[in-house]
């Protein structure tokens, strides 16, 4: 048995329940660890899920550091697991696949040695006789230093004494590979960073960005979100009588521009009533996804003849081959941005927290994308009319030239890379002797 540990948001366990689908081949039966809102996806994969609560903040973490702990020793004596695998923000699972003796692995939604590099002082506060046998093993120093190093900090080390009564330096076996980490990004995206693939280390794989659909053919997207969205065939039809050009507005389980204000009605009207304006201004029409389990402020929101409301999981593949979108307004999130991309259309990226701007910035210096206001309180209509302009204007022979690196986008990875890499973690859990429970 496999089990995945993911922490965060949707953005974040999409990939790696699509990372799951497409090698259960290899991994076998799987069980995904998750915050209990993120279960109905899981559920909707068709895969075994297992919830723990959603920490809010800082006092509660120890929580769900301790529901991660009982949750894989619970399957652990069920079922023995042969390997973990964990994102970057349950690094625990390292510590904790440690203590069962298993081989772990970690996969990563964004670019961790680009954008969130060890600070400069972290190689001289490790133990020196521990850095002299790094020394030894270039490859360890290499991916402790492109992101195990995370897995050395204090709070980590706090966690391994506290709750698993290990030591609180990692016990890596040095004379063996380092756990592999696989980047479920689009390689083409990850060479737009400061360290492009050919800097990483042997045991850092681009698996691919695990775009969705690659079981299915994309030919009736349209008659597809019509089943789904029956509303949407006559608001189509509509604005295709007034030759109005539309445009998705999604910002995922951020909601609005803002998540802050997103449970003030006023805030969130005030965002629509923009939109509407700018739409109005600029002759053209939208579609704006909301999910369901947005707060209850921007479920009070009603469609128009300008602007579509539809609450649910929407297929971002089939809404954008379908035809009907001329560009997207999100947050810049990597998922939304690389599907966008897939489909040569260009983007109004609003980013708000972790590397969405980066990620902004970096498709605004290839010409695909325009960042509205940094202060995101700031953003006005006359702003987003001169970002809806640009975004309806025909595309250039150079910026068509961009689009086209990005048409087989997430259908190249590197499926032999990664599966031997998950047979040699497999064949490792082989030779381990697992450790034994009183309980």
């Amino acid at each position: 048995m496999t089990a995945l540990c993911v922490f965060g948001t949707t953005g974040d366990i999409l990939p790696i329940i699509r990372f799951a689908k497409r090698h259960a081949a290899r991994l076998g039966a799987i069980v995904v660890i998750t915050h209990d809102n993120l279960l109905p996806l899981v559920a909707a994969a068709e895969i075994r899920g297992i919830g723990i609560p959603l920490v809010t903040d800082s006092r509660t973490r120890s929580t769900e550091q301790k529901a991660l702990v009982d949750a894989l020793k619970h399957l652990h004596l069920i079922s023995p697991l042969r390997v973990i695998g964990c994102n970057l923000f349950a690094l625990e699972a390292f510590a904790i696949a440690e203590m069962l003796r298993i081989p772990c692995f970690a996969l990563s939604t964004f670019a961790v040695a680009a954008d969130f590099p060890p600070p400069h002082s972290f190689m001289s506060h490790l133990p020196r006789s521990f850095f002299e046998t790094l020394n030894l093993h270039s490859a360890w120093l290499a991916s402790i230093k492109h992101y195990l190093w995370r897995v050395f900090l204090d709070d980590n080390g706090h966690f391994r004494q506290s709750m698993l009564n290990l030591a609180p330096f990692p016990q890596f076996d040095l004379s063996k590979p380092p756990p592999p980490l696989f980047y479920l990004i689009d390689e083409c995206l990850l060479n737009l960073t400061t360290v492009p693939v050919i800097l990483f280390p042997d045991s850092v794989i681009v698996s691919g960005p695990c775009h969705e659909l690659f079981d299915r053919s994309l030919q009736n997207s349209l008659l597809l979100l019509f089943k789904q969205f029956p509303e949407l065939q006559n608001f189509l039809d509509e604005q295709k009588m007034c030759n109005r050009k539309i445009i998705h507005i999604g910002f995922g389980s951020m909601d609005v521009l803002h998540p802050i204000l997103a449970n003030e009605f006023d805030a969130v009207s005030a965002i629509y009533e923009m939109f509407l304006e700018a739409l109005l201004s600029t002759n053209t029409a939208a579609v704006w996804i909301i999910t369901e389990d947005c707060r209850a402020a921007i479920h009070k929101l009603k469609s128009n003849s300008r602007l579509l409301i539809l609450r649910g999981v929407i297929s971002h593949a089939d809404l954008f081959n379908s035809g009907i979108i001329c560009a997207s307004i999100n947050h810049g999130g990597l998922g939304t941005i690389s599907e966008v991309l897939r489909f040569g259309l260009k983007q109004i990226i609003a980013p708000f927290l972790f590397d969405q701007r980066v990620w902004a910035e970096r498709l605004e210096n290839i010409g695909c994308a325009k960042i509205v206001s940094d202060d995101i309180d700031s953003v006005n209509v006359g702003e987003m009319i001169f970002l809806i302009r640009w975004s309806c204007l025909p595309i250039e022979r150079e910026l068509a030239t961009e689009f086209e690196k990005w048409k087989n986008s997430g259908t190249m990875f590197c499926p032999d890379k990664v599966d031997i890499a998950l047979q040699n973690l497999l064949l490792e859990s082989g030779d381990i002797t697992p450790p034994e429970f009183d309980d």
